[in-house]
């Protein structure tokens, strides 16, 4: 009688213990090797943990419900639930990259106040300056004109011009969903055996100039080298 009773309970929990059990596993590996650095900024990963801790309280105490659940509904209400679990195994370690991009539009660079035309780079102080994307978008009053490096991931924007790349990396406030892109437009006959989405360096003279009526930092590239990805994280800069 003991046996038979657990196995009626059991025969309605299981759908939304099983459920329950596939969050379990996809918080663990959301929290394995920081995973969840591809979806969320570092620091919310305490809420991972704090939802790990709940979610398997729940799933220990359904044992112990005595409410009789109907199938049809834990099993409409769980397919629904699984569909995140589903796209987060899906997309394994990519992050963010050039179809996103083709999606969304390059920030501008910061201006603080109205600038002459872009001057010519003093042939006398050949130094190259190595600020990071963000720093060049948010000082660009300091760097235009002049000759920078920069890494980043390599882009073809084939559908809107197919004599240019870009090389840009994602500035994300909260997670990748409001990930804005920020960088630089060149010309890409310069970039021979580089493919989309490769993590590349350039150096070169960046400039204001316009595509599709909105400013964008153009550089005349001089030099560009394919790289290791630093890290599976590297494209996103944190906010």
């Amino acid at each position: 009688m003991a046996v038979n009773k657990w196995k009626n309970k059991f025969s309605f929990v299981n759908l939304p213990f099983l459920v329950m059990a596939a969050w379990i596993i996809t918080f663990g590996f959301l929290l394995k090797d920081d995973q969840y650095h591809l979806f969320l900024k570092p620091q919310f990963g305490v809420l991972i943990y704090i939802s790990l801790m709940i979610l398997t309280l729940f799933a220990v105490s359904m044992f112990t419900l005595k409410t009789q659940f109907r199938v049809s509904d834990s099993l409409i209400k769980g397919m629904i639930l699984l569909v995140p679990v589903v796209f987060i195994f899906s997309t394994g370690d990519q992050t963010l990259g050039g179809f996103a991009l083709s999606k969304r539009t390059l920030t501008s660079p910061e201006k603080k106040d109205p600038q002459p035309a872009p001057s010519a780079v003093n042939q006398e102080d050949p130094g190259t300056s190595e600020p990071s994307i963000l720093k060049l978008v948010r000082e660009w009053d300091q760097y235009q004109g002049r000759r920078v490096t920069l890494e980043g991931l390599y882009y073809e924007p084939r559908e809107k011009d197919e004599t240019i790349a870009v090389v840009f990396r994602y500035l994300v406030s909260c997670c990748a969903a409001d990930a804005l892109p920020l960088g630089i437009v060149l010309k890409k006959e310069g970039a021979k055996g580089i493919q989309d989405n490769d993590w590349v360096k350039i150096t070169g003279v960046v400039q204001e100039a316009m595509l599709d009526e909105s400013p964008v930092i153009f550089m005349t590239l001089e030099r560009i080298e394919k790289l290791p990805l630093p890290s599976k994280g590297a494209v996103y800069i944190y906010q």
